[in-house]
């Protein structure tokens, strides 16, 4: 869903997003590959995003490990 700033919601689809990785982050440790930046894009509703990590190395180390961290969302 997308929310408008009225608070309109629509509907989105699967089909309708573009979703491209931009760079990996590979851990030292493991040697596994993490996606950490990501082009966004919805065509229908001119939505052009550019989503990126304010760090690279931001893996945490658990039971399980996984890529988890703050990012920064910038573009129309």
């Amino acid at each position: 869903m997308i929310v408008d700033k009225k608070g309109k919601a629509q509907r989105i689809y699967h089909d309708e997003v573009e979703l491209s990785r931009l760079d990996n982050w590979q851990s030292p440790e493991t040697q596994i590959r993490y996606p950490i930046k990501w082009q966004f894009n919805l065509p229908k509703l001119n939505l052009e995003l550019t989503i990126t990590p304010y760090l690279k190395q931001q893996k945490w180390q658990t039971t399980v490990n996984y890529w988890e961290g703050a990012i920064s969302v910038s573009g129309h």
